[in-house]
């Protein structure tokens, strides 16, 4: 009994594993992103009239903020699908 354990238990240290990886995979992804297009929203937003700009951000935000929930409720496991909402998440954010 105590050896058909032991296979298990490697198999949760391995899914463990693999979460951490996939989870610094999407804070690496995220934070690229966030850190050029903090630059580019910088450029726009000295241009243009700051209501509007912090209108459109709000705006982008909840739309993305609503995508992360919806990958929920529309079953996706994709892991592109998340990096690219969080990519085009930024923005909205700056």
């Amino acid at each position: 009994m105590f050896v058909k354990e032991k296979p298990r238990m490697l198999a949760g240290c391995l899914q463990l594993v693999h979460m951490w990886l996939m989870f610094v995979y999407f804070a690496v992804c995220g934070l690229r992103s966030c850190y050029a297009e903090f630059v580019v929203s910088g450029h726009i937003a000295e241009r243009m009239n700051l209501r509007y700009f912090l209108t459109a951000g709000m705006c982008f935000s909840g739309v993305f903020t609503a995508l992360f929930g919806l990958g929920r409720y529309w079953d996706i496991h994709s892991m592109l699908f998340f990096i690219v909402v969080q990519v085009c998440y930024h923005p909205g954010m700056s």
